[in-house]
C-alpha cells in the first residue's frame, strides 16, 4: 500500500523503511511495455529502485482510479496482441490497431505525468 510522502524538504521513508531519500529527489520511471510483466513502468534511477525495486507495480503509485484502470486496460490489450502459441513473434495487430495503441499509450503517458506530478520523471521508451 502506498503511503504519500510528507510535504516539504523532510526525509521520507523508503521501501526498506530507511529515511535517506530527500523529498525533493525525483523518482525516474521508464515507460515501455513488456508482454506478461503486468506493468509498463520500470525504475530508472537509484531512488526509484530503492522505493519500488525494478518493475513498478502500478497499484503502488498515487494515481487517480481512472488512470490506473486505463493503464491496466492497455496492459491487457498489449498482452492479448501476441500469439499465445508463439509469444516472441510480432503482435497480431493490423497497422491501424498498432497505430491506435501507440496513440493510446501516449495518452496514458500524459495521464501518468499529470497524475504523478513533479516528484516523478517519466521517460518514454515505448515510442521509437
Amino acid at each position: 500500500m502506498y503511503n504519500a510522502p510528507p510535504a516539504g524538504p523532510r526525509e521520507r521513508p523508503t521501501k526498506s523503511g530507511g529515511c535517506h531519500e530527500m523529498a525533493g529527489d525525483r523518482l525516474r520511471l521508464r515507460f515501455f511495455f513488456d508482454a506478461g510483466s503486468g506493468t509498463c513502468l520500470w525504475a530508472g534511477n537509484d531512488a526509484a529502485r530503492e522505493r519500488f525495486d525494478y518493475a513498478v507495480d502500478p497499484d503502488e503509485l498515487p494515481l487517480p482510479a481512472h488512470t490506473r484502470e486505463y493503464l491496466h486496460a492497455l496492459l491487457r490489450r498489449y498482452d492479448e496482441s501476441f500469439d499465445p502459441d508463439y509469444p516472441p513473434g510480432p503482435p497480431l495487430w493490423s497497422e491501424e490497431e498498432s497505430a491506435q495503441f501507440t496513440r493510446d499509450a501516449a495518452e496514458l503517458l500524459d495521464a501518468l505525468r499529470t497524475g504523478l506530478g513533479p516528484g516523478f520523471e517519466l521517460v518514454d521508451e515505448a515510442t521509437p
